[in-house]
Order: C-alpha cells, then sequence, then structure tokens
C-alpha cells in the first residue's frame, strides 16, 4: 500500500511540471498563445531582401536603375545607332513641247477639199461643184470653169480658147440637179453620176433646153495630189430637148 501511494505522488509530480513548461495552443489550427503562425517564416523587414526573389526590395516595389538615354540615337531613348539625314534628290524638270497653231487661211474658200481635211469628199461636195461650175460660167469666169474639168481641163476634150468661145452666144445659164447615182469604186477611183437640166439664155433673149448628165470621179491612191482626191468633171452626156 505505500508503495503504491509513493507511485502515484510520482506520476502527478511529473504530469504537474509537464504542463507548466509547454505553451498553451489557442483553437486556430497551428497558431501560438501570442498570435504567430507556428512554424511558418515571417516576412522580411522592409528594404531588406525578399524571402522568395532574393531582389532588394522597398515598400513591395522592385528598385531598378534609371534609364540612360544613349546620345546619338533617333531620340526615342531605344536605338543607339545614329540614322543619316534623309537625302532627296531633285528631279531633272519635265521637257515641254508647244504644238504649233495650224495656219490660217484667208480669202474665198475653194469648191474643192483641202488635201489635208481628214474627211472624205462626199455626195454633196460632188453636187457643189457642179453648181460652183455654172456659177463661173454666168459671171464669165471660163478660166475657173474649165479647170473644173479633169486634168486641168483637158478631159472637156477643148482648149482653153475652144470652151471660152462655146459660150459666146450664151448670156446665162441655170442648172437643175436631180438625185444622183451611188459612188462606185475602181482601180483607186471612185465616180458618180449626176444627172442635170440646164436652160440657156442666148444674147438674142431666145433659150435653149439641154438635159443629161455629168460624171464626176476623184483619185483615191496614195501619193495623189489635192486635185486628184477632189471631184472634177472626167465626162458629160448633154443633148438638146427638142421643143
Amino acid at each position: 500500500m505505500s508503495a503504491t501511494l509513493a507511485v502515484a505522488v510520482v506520476t502527478t509530480l511529473s504530469f504537474t511540471a509537464c504542463k507548466r513548461d509547454a505553451a498553451p495552443v489557442t483553437p486556430e489550427t497551428g497558431m501560438n498563445a501570442d498570435g504567430s503562425s507556428k512554424g511558418l517564416p515571417q516576412p522580411a523587414a522592409s528594404g531588406s531582401r525578399s524571402s522568395i526573389t532574393g531582389t532588394p526590395t522597398d515598400n513591395g516595389y522592385m528598385n531598378l536603375p534609371p534609364v540612360t538615354r544613349i546620345p546619338g540615337g533617333t531620340g526615342n531613348g531605344v536605338s543607339g545607332t545614329a540614322q543619316p539625314p534623309a537625302v532627296v534628290q531633285a528631279l531633272p524638270p519635265v521637257p515641254t513641247t508647244t504644238t504649233p497653231a495650224p495656219p490660217t487661211t484667208s480669202g474665198p474658200v475653194a469648191a474643192v477639199i483641202d488635201a489635208n481635211d481628214a474627211r472624205e469628199p462626199t455626195v454633196d461636195d460632188a453636187k457643189r461643184l457642179i453648181e460652183d461650175y455654172y456659177a463661173a460660167v454666168n459671171r464669165g469666169a471660163y478660166d475657173s470653169a474649165y479647170r473644173m474639168w479633169s486634168n486641168n481641163g483637158q478631159a472637156s476634150g477643148k482648149t482653153l480658147r475652144d470652151f471660152t468661145n462655146g459660150y459666146a452666144d450664151t448670156a446665162s445659164v441655170s442648172v437643175s440637179l436631180g438625185d444622183p447615182g451611188r459612188v462606185d469604186a475602181g482601180a483607186g477611183q471612185r465616180y458618180i453620176v449626176l444627172p442635170v437640166r440646164i436652160v440657156a439664155r442666148q444674147r438674142d433673149q431666145s433659150t435653149k433646153e439641154f438635159q443629161g448628165s455629168y460624171t464626176l470621179g476623184r483619185t483615191v491612191v496614195d501619193g495623189a495630189t489635192s486635185a486628184q482626191r477632189n471631184w472634177s468633171i472626167r465626162s458629160a452626156s448633154i443633148d438638146t430637148v427638142r421643143p
């Protein structure tokens, strides 16, 4: 009995000593009585090195050295290679050409078409030639009328003297044109037939009537002259109208 009591006393004293040396633990898991986390590292003080990266910190931000601008760069602080100034070369002046104005003509307009005229002579031009022919006869310009025949008048089959004498008894002439035929082509030539009716008043006041046709032609081959390209009288078939 005495031995058992002694063992119980010793056990009680030992348990009391253990409770005095151990620090009390709060209900929160892993927390000491003073509020500190049990077994976890504490954050480093400001200005010290980070416990994770090992880099110096200040108020939680990384301290970086200031950016230094490199001289001779482009001005944006990025590239240090100096760029040469742009060189602009002046282009040579573009030569200009001046087109001379076409020459002007003066005086009466001829019945024939100038060779420089781009348009082709028409049927109306052929009719106008016959009208101009008799207008020249009425004003006594027999030389002009004579040269309206092809080959400078030779197609009339007469000399200029004989042609002029043929109108010696004629005081005036009027002409009426019928419907022209179609323009025919052949061997670099163009032909058209114009029906006519002519009334000639004689110097003795008598009149004569004629009817028939004139055949006009022109040349269309390369190298033809201005006169050859325009209408001219090639032949005539004129008969007297019997009363």
